[in-house]
């Protein structure tokens, strides 16, 4: 009687094949996951180059700012959650910022008042937007003098 300690050739070449399918699920995995993660960003920045907010004025009273915004557009399918009014000093520092939140008040062409209660310093408005669902903020307007 012989002592056949090695491996036969079949049981070899299946291990070895589970090996690569075990190998190639695992790859599978991660790559799918980085690729879906990365079609929602693309979504999220597409979504924001379709919707616009633009600040409109922003005026210095005594002890305060006051500012206007509009919604100019917003992309197909696209909620917008909230807008903050980023007021700023000269260095571009922000002072404070107000939001405002929900629909309807935030649909295209709606102006919509803002006030920053002592801003005083402000010389700066800009505006930004999030969007709902995926509570993405957006980058912000171009930012406006207040007088």
């Amino acid at each position: 009687m012989q002592n056949r300690k090695g491996l036969s050739d079949i049981v070899s070449t299946v291990l070895i094949i589970l090996l690569v399918v075990a190998a190639i699920a695992i790859i599978g995995a991660i790559v799918l996951n980085v690729v879906n993660n990365a079609g929602t960003k693309v979504n999220s920045a597409v979504d924001c180059q379709t919707t616009v907010v633009n600040a409109l004025s922003c005026n210095l009273g005594s002890n305060s700012a006051s500012g206007v915004f509009t919604v100019a557009s917003v992309g197909p399918n696209v909620k917008i959650a909230s807008v903050t009014a980023y007021f700023t000093d000269a260095s571009g520092v922000t002072l404070n910022s107000t939001t405002v939140s929900g629909n309807p008040a935030l649909n295209t062409g709606t102006q919509i008042p803002s006030t920053l209660t002592n801003g005083k310093n402000a010389t700066n408005m800009f505006v930004a937007a999030t969007l709902a669902g995926s509570a993405t903020a957006c980058p912000g307007s171009t930012p406006i003098s207040c007088s």
